[in-house]
Parts: C-alpha cells; sequence; structure tokens
C-alpha cells in the first residue's frame, strides 16, 4: 500500500478530544483510514517502511500511525496490532542522521499497540544497496518466524 496515493488525513482530536478511537476502536472521520486499519487487522504481521524527514517518518506515514495509535493503543489487549510481528525500515536520503531517531519512534509506535518488533532497519542512500537484501531476507525470516 502506498500511502501517498490514499486519502489518509491527520487526527482532528474529535469530540472530547478521543472521539471514537478510544471507546469503538475507529476513527469517525469518513477518509481511506478505516480501509488501511483493516488491512492491518487482517494481517498476520506487517512491515512498514517509511522515508525519514528530518528524524521522523513521512507526513503520511505519520498521520496513519498517530490515527492506528489513537485506535489501538489505548486498548492493548484488545488491539488488532497487538502480538502480531513487525518489521520497520526507515530510508534516509542526505546525510542519514535522521535515521536512528526515525526507528526510534517507529519502536515506540509498536509499543504502544503492543506489536512485536521483529527488527528496525536503517537504510541510507550509502547502505542501500547491501541492505535492500537484509530488508528481504528480514520480511522472509518474519514470515517464518515461531515463538
Amino acid at each position: 500500500m502506498r500511502l501517498n496515493d490514499l486519502d489518509i488525513q491527520r487526527c482532528d482530536a474529535c469530540d472530547d478530544g478521543w472521539g471514537t478511537c478510544r471507546s469503538e476502536h475507529r476513527c469517525q472521520k469518513g477518509d481511506g483510514f478505516a480501509d488501511v486499519q483493516a488491512a492491518f487487522r487482517a494481517a498476520d504481521a506487517y512491515v512498514i517502511v517509511t522515508p525519514v524527514y528530518w528524524g521522523e517518518p513521512s507526513e503520511s506515514a505519520k498521520a496513519l500511525l498517530d490515527r492506528l495509535r489513537r485506535c489501538e493503543a489505548t486498548h492493548r489487549e484488545e488491539s488488532a496490532l497487538g502480538g502480531k510481528w513487525a518489521l520497520c525500515v526507515a530510508a534516509a536520503g542526505g546525510s542519514g542522521r535522521g535515521t536512528l531517531t526515525c526507528l526510534s519512534g517507529l519502536e515506540r509506535f509498536l509499543d504502544h499497540v503492543g506489536a512485536r518488533p521483529f527488527d528496525l532497519i536503517g537504510i541510507t542512500r550509502r547502505s542501500r544497496e547491501y541492505k535492500l537484501e537484509a530488508i528481504r531476507r528480514a520480511a522472509e525470516a518474519m514470515v517464518v518466524w515461531r515463538e
């Protein structure tokens, strides 16, 4: 799924600041978020890949992750993302210095929703060639991993 092709808007902190995300695990906005949330719920595991902008995930990734966090983090035991393996990739251009802070934020997101980090991989323009193989192998390993 390519987020920039979808209509995923930022959170509006509806009603009392939470809206239906806290009480019903769903967002009350009428954009494309519900479809993406359903895809996360249906998945056995997932991979999140984002470019790094100023040490953070891209704006479209932040909009999605912030809304997923609001819908899932307050229901840890019932979180649709909870207990699932996740692979996160932060792809930095330029100097690559923001890679670690971006990965740290992605790791916090996984913790908040109760997901299980399989691996967190940073990639820069200097490491791209060999890291692409590492990402592919990590995704394959995650699919067959059993604990």
